[in-house]
Protein backbone atom coordinates (compact mmCIF):
# COMPACT_ATOMS: atom_id res chain seq x y z
CA UNK A 1 0.00 0.00 0.00
CA UNK A 2 1.12 3.00 -0.64
CA UNK A 3 2.74 5.08 2.12
CA UNK A 4 0.81 8.46 1.05
CA UNK A 5 -2.63 6.71 1.38
CA UNK A 6 -1.65 5.24 4.74
CA UNK A 7 -0.34 9.00 6.54
CA UNK A 8 -4.04 10.08 5.37
CA UNK A 9 -5.76 7.08 6.75
CA UNK A 10 -4.24 7.87 9.99
CA UNK A 11 -4.57 11.50 10.55
CA UNK A 12 -8.26 10.40 8.65
CA UNK A 13 -8.45 12.94 6.42
CA UNK A 14 -10.77 11.94 3.20
CA UNK A 15 -11.22 15.01 1.73
CA UNK A 16 -10.46 18.45 1.06
CA UNK A 17 -12.10 20.24 3.57
CA UNK A 18 -10.77 17.49 6.24
CA UNK A 19 -7.54 18.32 4.67
CA UNK A 20 -7.61 22.03 5.58
CA UNK A 21 -9.31 21.92 8.75
CA UNK A 22 -6.62 19.35 9.95
CA UNK A 23 -3.76 21.98 9.04
CA UNK A 24 -6.26 24.74 10.70
CA UNK A 25 -6.95 22.82 14.28
CA UNK A 26 -2.99 21.44 14.70
CA UNK A 27 -0.59 22.30 17.09
CA UNK A 28 2.58 24.10 15.71
CA UNK A 29 4.49 20.43 17.30
CA UNK A 30 1.35 18.55 15.23
CA UNK A 31 2.05 20.58 12.24
CA UNK A 32 5.77 19.72 12.12
CA UNK A 33 5.21 15.73 12.71
CA UNK A 34 2.83 16.07 10.10
CA UNK A 35 5.09 17.73 7.46
CA UNK A 36 8.10 14.94 8.33
CA UNK A 37 5.34 12.29 7.83
CA UNK A 38 4.11 13.33 4.50
CA UNK A 39 7.59 14.49 3.05
CA UNK A 40 8.53 10.80 4.21
CA UNK A 41 5.83 9.51 2.55
CA UNK A 42 6.14 11.32 -0.67
CA UNK A 43 10.09 10.46 -0.96
CA UNK A 44 9.29 6.62 -0.12
CA UNK A 45 6.17 6.19 -2.66
CA UNK A 46 8.58 8.16 -5.52
CA UNK A 47 11.44 5.95 -5.02
CA UNK A 48 8.96 2.62 -4.40
CA UNK A 49 6.33 3.13 -6.99
CA UNK A 50 3.68 0.74 -7.28
CA UNK A 51 4.59 -2.10 -9.83
CA UNK A 52 2.20 -1.92 -13.19
CA UNK A 53 2.00 -4.72 -15.67
CA UNK A 54 4.26 -3.71 -18.26
CA UNK A 55 7.22 -0.88 -18.72
CA UNK A 56 5.66 2.82 -19.19
CA UNK A 57 5.82 3.95 -22.71
CA UNK A 58 6.69 7.45 -24.45
CA UNK A 59 4.18 9.61 -25.02
CA UNK A 60 2.73 8.57 -22.18
CA UNK A 61 4.68 9.80 -19.50
CA UNK A 62 4.08 12.96 -17.89
CA UNK A 63 4.93 15.80 -15.92
CA UNK A 64 1.90 17.86 -14.64
CA UNK A 65 2.22 21.47 -15.77
CA UNK A 66 0.95 23.96 -13.01
CA UNK A 67 -2.00 24.56 -14.39
CA UNK A 68 -2.95 21.41 -14.44
CA UNK A 69 -2.35 20.75 -11.01
CA UNK A 70 -3.90 23.84 -10.05
CA UNK A 71 -0.88 25.02 -8.47
CA UNK A 72 -1.60 28.40 -10.91
CA UNK A 73 -4.58 30.60 -12.26
CA UNK A 74 -7.54 30.60 -9.80
CA UNK A 75 -6.91 29.66 -6.15
CA UNK A 76 -10.42 29.13 -4.95
CA UNK A 77 -11.00 25.12 -3.37
CA UNK A 78 -13.27 24.19 -6.35
CA UNK A 79 -11.21 25.39 -8.98
CA UNK A 80 -8.57 23.46 -7.32
CA UNK A 81 -10.20 20.53 -6.81
CA UNK A 82 -12.17 20.55 -10.26
CA UNK A 83 -8.30 20.43 -12.11
CA UNK A 84 -6.60 17.53 -10.05
CA UNK A 85 -10.01 15.74 -9.96
CA UNK A 86 -9.41 16.06 -13.92
CA UNK A 87 -5.59 15.19 -13.65
CA UNK A 88 -6.56 11.85 -11.88
CA UNK A 89 -9.80 11.18 -14.70
CA UNK A 90 -7.47 12.01 -17.07
CA UNK A 91 -4.06 9.72 -15.78
CA UNK A 92 -6.68 6.57 -15.44
CA UNK A 93 -8.12 7.36 -18.85
CA UNK A 94 -4.59 7.59 -20.95
CA UNK A 95 -0.93 7.80 -18.79
CA UNK A 96 1.28 5.28 -17.68
CA UNK A 97 2.82 7.72 -15.31
CA UNK A 98 1.56 11.41 -14.18
CA UNK A 99 4.80 13.16 -12.19
CA UNK A 100 3.17 15.83 -9.91
CA UNK A 101 5.31 18.20 -8.92
CA UNK A 102 4.70 19.56 -4.95
CA UNK A 103 5.85 22.11 -3.32
CA UNK A 104 8.20 21.90 -0.22
CA UNK A 105 6.23 22.12 2.64
CA UNK A 106 8.85 22.14 5.35
CA UNK A 107 10.44 24.55 3.37
CA UNK A 108 11.54 28.01 5.83
CA UNK A 109 9.21 30.77 5.81
CA UNK A 110 6.79 32.34 7.97
CA UNK A 111 4.36 30.11 9.82
CA UNK A 112 1.09 31.68 7.36
CA UNK A 113 3.01 30.70 4.31
CA UNK A 114 4.30 27.13 5.58
CA UNK A 115 0.49 26.57 6.62
CA UNK A 116 -0.85 27.36 3.42
CA UNK A 117 2.25 25.32 1.46
CA UNK A 118 1.29 22.11 3.81
CA UNK A 119 -2.54 22.87 3.16
CA UNK A 120 -2.35 22.78 -0.63
CA UNK A 121 -0.31 19.33 -0.53
CA UNK A 122 -2.81 18.16 1.31
CA UNK A 123 -5.58 18.59 -0.05
CA UNK A 124 -3.20 17.81 -3.76
CA UNK A 125 -2.92 14.12 -2.19
CA UNK A 126 -6.23 13.86 -1.17
CA UNK A 127 -7.51 14.54 -4.56
CA UNK A 128 -4.79 12.56 -6.37
CA UNK A 129 -5.10 8.99 -4.06
CA UNK A 130 -6.79 7.34 -6.50
CA UNK A 131 -4.21 7.40 -9.23
CA UNK A 132 -1.49 7.31 -6.64
CA UNK A 133 -2.63 4.29 -4.96
CA UNK A 134 -2.79 2.69 -8.91
CA UNK A 135 1.23 3.29 -9.55
CA UNK A 136 -0.27 5.61 -12.09
CA UNK A 137 -0.04 9.20 -10.31
CA UNK A 138 3.75 10.16 -8.70
CA UNK A 139 3.89 13.48 -6.66
CA UNK A 140 7.31 14.45 -6.23
CA UNK A 141 8.63 17.47 -4.55
CA UNK A 142 11.37 19.03 -6.76
CA UNK A 143 14.80 20.29 -5.89
CA UNK A 144 15.26 23.56 -8.00
CA UNK A 145 17.42 26.09 -7.61
CA UNK A 146 16.55 29.72 -8.66
CA UNK A 147 20.30 29.53 -11.03
CA UNK A 148 19.60 26.78 -12.74
CA UNK A 149 15.94 28.43 -13.30
CA UNK A 150 17.61 31.34 -15.21
CA UNK A 151 20.39 29.31 -16.71
CA UNK A 152 17.67 27.07 -18.81
CA UNK A 153 15.33 30.22 -19.04
CA UNK A 154 18.12 31.93 -21.23
CA UNK A 155 19.46 28.39 -22.92
CA UNK A 156 15.31 28.69 -23.99
CA UNK A 157 14.86 32.52 -24.69
CA UNK A 158 12.54 33.02 -22.25
CA UNK A 159 12.26 36.53 -22.82
CA UNK A 160 12.22 36.36 -26.24
CA UNK A 161 9.68 34.16 -26.02
CA UNK A 162 7.76 36.59 -23.89
CA UNK A 163 8.07 39.58 -25.94
CA UNK A 164 7.02 37.52 -29.08
CA UNK A 165 3.48 36.69 -27.48
CA UNK A 166 3.08 40.03 -25.29
CA UNK A 167 3.20 42.17 -29.13
CA UNK A 168 0.67 39.28 -31.00
CA UNK A 169 -1.94 39.44 -28.10
CA UNK A 170 -1.47 42.44 -25.71
CA UNK A 171 -4.24 44.29 -28.20
CA UNK A 172 -6.57 41.56 -27.16
CA UNK A 173 -6.32 42.62 -22.97
CA UNK A 174 -8.68 45.47 -21.42
CA UNK A 175 -7.46 46.89 -17.85
CA UNK A 176 -10.01 48.76 -15.61
CA UNK A 177 -9.73 50.47 -12.57
CA UNK A 178 -11.85 49.40 -10.34
CA UNK A 179 -11.01 52.47 -7.19
CA UNK A 180 -9.64 52.45 -4.06
CA UNK A 181 -11.07 50.10 -0.69
CA UNK A 182 -9.44 49.35 2.15
CA UNK A 183 -7.23 47.03 0.49
CA UNK A 184 -6.30 49.40 -1.89
CA UNK A 185 -6.61 50.56 -5.51
CA UNK A 186 -7.65 47.70 -7.91
CA UNK A 187 -7.74 46.83 -11.66
CA UNK A 188 -9.66 44.38 -13.37
CA UNK A 189 -7.69 42.33 -16.69
CA UNK A 190 -9.61 40.50 -19.14
CA UNK A 191 -8.16 38.52 -21.86
CA UNK A 192 -7.62 35.36 -23.96
CA UNK A 193 -8.33 32.35 -21.44
CA UNK A 194 -5.04 31.09 -23.08
CA UNK A 195 -3.03 32.84 -21.05
CA UNK A 196 -5.89 34.40 -18.30
CA UNK A 197 -7.81 31.88 -16.28
CA UNK A 198 -11.84 32.52 -16.75
CA UNK A 199 -10.78 35.33 -18.97
CA UNK A 200 -10.28 37.41 -16.42
CA UNK A 201 -8.07 38.49 -12.85
CA UNK A 202 -8.52 40.95 -10.66
CA UNK A 203 -5.36 43.03 -9.37
CA UNK A 204 -5.02 44.77 -5.93
CA UNK A 205 -2.52 47.74 -4.68
CA UNK A 206 -1.99 48.05 -1.45
CA UNK A 207 -0.19 51.06 -2.20
CA UNK A 208 -1.26 53.24 -5.37
CA UNK A 209 1.15 53.21 -8.33
CA UNK A 210 2.16 56.46 -9.80
CA UNK A 211 0.39 55.33 -13.37
CA UNK A 212 -3.17 54.76 -11.87
CA UNK A 213 -5.14 57.69 -12.85
CA UNK A 214 -5.97 60.39 -9.83
CA UNK A 215 -9.56 60.19 -10.77
CA UNK A 216 -10.09 56.76 -10.28
CA UNK A 217 -8.27 56.84 -6.46
CA UNK A 218 -11.59 57.03 -4.95
CA UNK A 219 -14.39 54.19 -4.69
CA UNK A 220 -16.25 53.78 -7.92
CA UNK A 221 -19.69 53.00 -9.01
CA UNK A 222 -18.45 51.24 -12.24
CA UNK A 223 -14.98 50.01 -13.46
CA UNK A 224 -12.85 52.75 -15.81
CA UNK A 225 -11.23 51.19 -18.65
CA UNK A 226 -7.45 52.20 -18.99
CA UNK A 227 -5.53 53.35 -22.33
CA UNK A 228 -2.55 50.69 -23.01
CA UNK A 229 0.41 52.76 -21.51
CA UNK A 230 3.67 51.48 -20.97
CA UNK A 231 3.16 50.77 -17.65
CA UNK A 232 -0.16 49.08 -18.22
CA UNK A 233 0.80 47.06 -20.93
CA UNK A 234 3.78 45.76 -18.52
CA UNK A 235 1.19 44.45 -15.97
CA UNK A 236 0.20 42.49 -19.30
CA UNK A 237 3.27 41.62 -20.11
CA UNK A 238 3.53 40.25 -16.35
CA UNK A 239 0.69 37.46 -17.57
CA UNK A 240 3.22 36.08 -20.26
CA UNK A 241 6.19 36.07 -18.27
CA UNK A 242 4.26 33.91 -15.31
CA UNK A 243 2.99 31.48 -18.20
CA UNK A 244 6.85 31.27 -19.14
CA UNK A 245 8.34 30.68 -15.90
CA UNK A 246 5.58 27.90 -15.36
CA UNK A 247 6.47 26.30 -18.58
CA UNK A 248 10.60 26.34 -17.70
CA UNK A 249 9.67 25.02 -14.31
CA UNK A 250 8.00 21.82 -16.23
CA UNK A 251 11.21 21.27 -18.54
CA UNK A 252 13.82 21.54 -15.81
CA UNK A 253 11.15 19.09 -13.88
CA UNK A 254 11.34 16.45 -16.69
CA UNK A 255 15.23 16.69 -17.26
CA UNK A 256 15.66 16.64 -13.09
CA UNK A 257 13.75 13.20 -13.01
CA UNK A 258 16.11 11.59 -16.01
CA UNK A 259 13.62 10.52 -18.66
CA UNK A 260 12.31 12.45 -21.38
CA UNK A 261 8.65 13.05 -20.40
CA UNK A 262 5.94 15.16 -22.10
CA UNK A 263 4.68 17.87 -20.27
CA UNK A 264 1.01 17.78 -20.13
CA UNK A 265 -0.01 21.07 -20.09
CA UNK A 266 -3.54 23.15 -19.62
CA UNK A 267 -3.73 26.27 -21.23
CA UNK A 268 -3.36 26.47 -25.61
CA UNK A 269 -1.10 29.40 -24.34
CA UNK A 270 1.43 26.89 -22.65
CA UNK A 271 1.83 25.02 -25.95
CA UNK A 272 2.32 28.13 -27.69
CA UNK A 273 5.23 29.48 -25.75
CA UNK A 274 6.66 25.51 -25.77
CA UNK A 275 6.58 25.81 -29.59
CA UNK A 276 8.36 29.08 -29.43
CA UNK A 277 10.90 28.05 -27.16
CA UNK A 278 11.73 24.70 -29.83
CA UNK A 279 10.91 21.90 -27.31
CA UNK A 280 10.60 18.43 -29.08
CA UNK A 281 7.43 18.00 -27.37
CA UNK A 282 5.20 20.19 -28.54
CA UNK A 283 3.50 17.77 -30.89
CA UNK A 284 2.86 15.89 -28.03
CA UNK A 285 1.86 18.25 -25.88
CA UNK A 286 -0.92 19.23 -28.70
CA UNK A 287 -2.07 15.43 -28.35
CA UNK A 288 -2.12 15.29 -25.15
CA UNK A 289 -4.18 18.56 -24.74
CA UNK A 290 -6.74 17.26 -27.35
CA UNK A 291 -7.46 13.99 -25.16
CA UNK A 292 -8.04 15.90 -22.16
CA UNK A 293 -10.61 17.93 -24.13
CA UNK A 294 -11.79 14.65 -25.23
CA UNK A 295 -11.99 13.70 -21.20
CA UNK A 296 -13.96 17.03 -20.33
CA UNK A 297 -16.44 16.41 -23.19
CA UNK A 298 -17.20 13.40 -24.13
CA UNK A 299 -20.23 11.97 -21.77
CA UNK A 300 -18.96 8.52 -21.79
CA UNK A 301 -15.38 9.62 -20.43
CA UNK A 302 -16.80 12.31 -18.20
CA UNK A 303 -19.17 10.27 -16.49
CA UNK A 304 -17.54 6.82 -15.35
CA UNK A 305 -16.13 6.84 -11.61
CA UNK A 306 -12.42 6.52 -12.06
CA UNK A 307 -12.62 3.51 -9.68
CA UNK A 308 -14.05 1.72 -12.38
CA UNK A 309 -11.47 3.07 -15.19
CA UNK A 310 -9.15 1.86 -13.28
CA UNK A 311 -10.16 -1.08 -12.37
CA UNK A 312 -11.15 -2.13 -15.83
CA UNK A 313 -7.58 -1.18 -17.09
CA UNK A 314 -6.06 -3.40 -14.97
CA UNK A 315 -8.36 -6.03 -15.72
CA UNK A 316 -8.34 -5.59 -19.65
CA UNK A 317 -4.43 -4.01 -19.56
CA UNK A 318 -3.99 -4.75 -23.66
CA UNK A 319 -7.67 -3.36 -24.42
CA UNK A 320 -7.04 -0.29 -22.54
CA UNK A 321 -3.59 -0.10 -24.30
CA UNK A 322 -5.01 -0.24 -28.13
CA UNK A 323 -7.97 2.05 -27.05
CA UNK A 324 -5.51 4.56 -25.46
CA UNK A 325 -3.44 4.42 -29.07
CA UNK A 326 -6.67 4.51 -31.09
CA UNK A 327 -7.50 7.94 -29.38
CA UNK A 328 -4.27 9.00 -29.95
CA UNK A 329 -4.26 8.49 -33.28
CA UNK A 330 -7.76 10.53 -34.14
CA UNK A 331 -6.27 13.46 -32.18
CA UNK A 332 -2.85 13.80 -34.13
CA UNK A 333 -5.03 13.48 -37.29
CA UNK A 334 -6.94 15.91 -36.32
CA UNK A 335 -3.94 17.91 -35.03
CA UNK A 336 -2.77 17.40 -38.74
CA UNK A 337 -5.44 20.15 -39.53
CA UNK A 338 -3.68 22.91 -38.24
CA UNK A 339 -6.45 23.11 -35.37
CA UNK A 340 -6.72 22.86 -31.88
CA UNK A 341 -9.58 20.74 -30.46
CA UNK A 342 -12.09 22.56 -29.14
CA UNK A 343 -15.36 21.32 -27.02
CA UNK A 344 -17.33 21.20 -30.05
CA UNK A 345 -14.87 19.08 -32.25
CA UNK A 346 -14.78 16.78 -29.10
CA UNK A 347 -18.74 16.58 -29.08
CA UNK A 348 -18.57 16.23 -32.94
CA UNK A 349 -15.85 13.72 -32.72
CA UNK A 350 -17.75 11.13 -30.71
CA UNK A 351 -21.28 11.91 -31.70
CA UNK A 352 -20.01 11.15 -35.55
CA UNK A 353 -16.82 8.89 -34.70
CA UNK A 354 -17.05 7.15 -31.84
CA UNK A 355 -20.76 6.60 -30.58
CA UNK A 356 -21.87 4.63 -34.21
CA UNK A 357 -18.40 2.48 -33.83
CA UNK A 358 -19.89 1.77 -30.30
CA UNK A 359 -23.38 1.35 -31.79
CA UNK A 360 -21.81 -1.07 -34.19
CA UNK A 361 -20.06 -2.82 -31.38
CA UNK A 362 -22.97 -3.29 -29.14
CA UNK A 363 -25.36 -4.43 -31.90
CA UNK A 364 -22.36 -7.70 -33.18
CA UNK A 365 -22.53 -8.37 -29.69
CA UNK A 366 -25.88 -8.76 -29.23
CA UNK A 367 -26.80 -10.74 -32.52
CA UNK A 368 -23.42 -12.55 -30.79
CA UNK A 369 -25.21 -13.61 -28.04
CA UNK A 370 -28.71 -14.46 -29.53
CA UNK A 371 -26.73 -16.72 -31.60
CA UNK A 372 -25.71 -18.06 -28.92
CA UNK A 373 -28.76 -18.89 -26.61
CA UNK A 374 -30.41 -20.29 -29.93
CA UNK A 375 -27.13 -22.69 -29.79
CA UNK A 376 -27.28 -23.03 -26.17
CA UNK A 377 -31.21 -24.25 -26.82
CA UNK A 378 -30.54 -26.83 -29.72
CA UNK A 379 -27.59 -28.45 -27.06
CA UNK A 380 -29.81 -28.79 -24.24
CA UNK A 381 -32.99 -30.37 -26.47
CA UNK A 382 -30.24 -32.84 -28.38
CA UNK A 383 -28.78 -33.78 -24.72
CA UNK A 384 -32.40 -34.39 -23.54
CA UNK A 385 -33.05 -36.25 -26.17
CA UNK A 386 -30.18 -38.28 -25.69
CA UNK A 387 -30.27 -38.98 -22.27
CA UNK A 388 -33.76 -39.95 -22.63
CA UNK A 389 -32.89 -42.12 -25.17
CA UNK A 390 -30.69 -43.92 -22.37
CA UNK A 391 -33.20 -43.69 -20.26
CA UNK A 392 -36.36 -45.29 -22.39
CA UNK A 393 -34.39 -47.59 -23.94
CA UNK A 394 -33.03 -49.05 -20.79
CA UNK A 395 -29.67 -48.51 -21.84
CA UNK A 396 -26.82 -48.95 -19.05
CA UNK A 397 -24.29 -46.20 -18.63
CA UNK A 398 -21.28 -47.47 -20.22
CA UNK A 399 -23.30 -48.00 -22.93
CA UNK A 400 -24.73 -44.44 -22.84
CA UNK A 401 -20.69 -43.53 -22.42
CA UNK A 402 -19.90 -44.86 -25.76
CA UNK A 403 -22.93 -43.45 -27.74
CA UNK A 404 -21.93 -40.38 -26.72
CA UNK A 405 -18.22 -40.51 -27.46
CA UNK A 406 -19.26 -41.71 -30.78
CA UNK A 407 -21.14 -39.11 -31.70
CA UNK A 408 -19.00 -36.32 -29.87
CA UNK A 409 -21.55 -36.49 -26.78
CA UNK A 410 -18.60 -35.13 -24.45
CA UNK A 411 -18.13 -32.03 -26.72
CA UNK A 412 -22.15 -31.74 -26.95
CA UNK A 413 -21.75 -31.50 -23.11
CA UNK A 414 -18.51 -29.16 -22.62
CA UNK A 415 -20.76 -27.12 -25.38
CA UNK A 416 -23.66 -27.00 -23.18
CA UNK A 417 -21.76 -25.98 -20.19
CA UNK A 418 -20.40 -23.02 -22.09
CA UNK A 419 -23.44 -22.24 -23.41
CA UNK A 420 -25.26 -22.15 -20.04
CA UNK A 421 -22.31 -20.51 -18.15
CA UNK A 422 -21.61 -17.84 -20.63
CA UNK A 423 -17.68 -18.12 -21.19
CA UNK A 424 -17.93 -15.03 -23.06
CA UNK A 425 -20.53 -12.44 -24.49
CA UNK A 426 -18.55 -10.62 -27.16
CA UNK A 427 -17.47 -12.45 -30.65
CA UNK A 428 -13.39 -12.15 -30.60
CA UNK A 429 -14.10 -9.30 -33.69
CA UNK A 430 -15.58 -7.18 -30.72
CA UNK A 431 -13.05 -8.54 -28.13
CA UNK A 432 -10.02 -7.42 -30.31
CA UNK A 433 -11.39 -3.75 -31.83
CA UNK A 434 -9.72 -0.70 -31.09
CA UNK A 435 -12.47 1.02 -28.88
CA UNK A 436 -13.73 -2.70 -27.05
CA UNK A 437 -11.71 -0.68 -23.94
CA UNK A 438 -14.36 1.97 -24.03
CA UNK A 439 -17.45 -0.75 -24.76
CA UNK A 440 -16.71 -2.16 -21.54
CA UNK A 441 -16.70 1.23 -19.60
CA UNK A 442 -19.93 1.86 -20.92
CA UNK A 443 -21.18 -1.63 -20.46
CA UNK A 444 -20.29 -1.33 -16.73
CA UNK A 445 -21.30 2.01 -16.41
Amino acid sequence: MSQIAEILDVLEIKSTKQAAEAVHDASQAQLEQIRTSISQAIEYDFHNPAKQDCEPLLPFRFVASSSVRGASGCSAVQCRTRKLEGLVRYSALYADEVFVPLPECRSRGCAHNRAVALTEVLTSLVVLRPGIEAGIIRPFVPNLCRRCSEEKASELGLMDAVDILAAEYTKDFRIEATGSSRSGVGIQMTGPSSFLEHGSMAMRFRHTPDWYPEDCRRKLSRPVALSMSPAVAELVRKCFLTTARDVIYQVLCSTRLGARLTNLLGTDGEVEYLGLIKQEQENASKVAGMLETLVHEVPLLTDVPVADVLALRSQQRDAFVIYRDALSRIAEEHLAQGHPMSAQDAATLYAEVLAPKLSRLRLETEVFKKAQRKRAGVKIVAAGALVGLGVIGGIFPPQISELMKAIGGVSLLKDLFESIVGTTDQPSSVQSHELYFLLKLQAGH
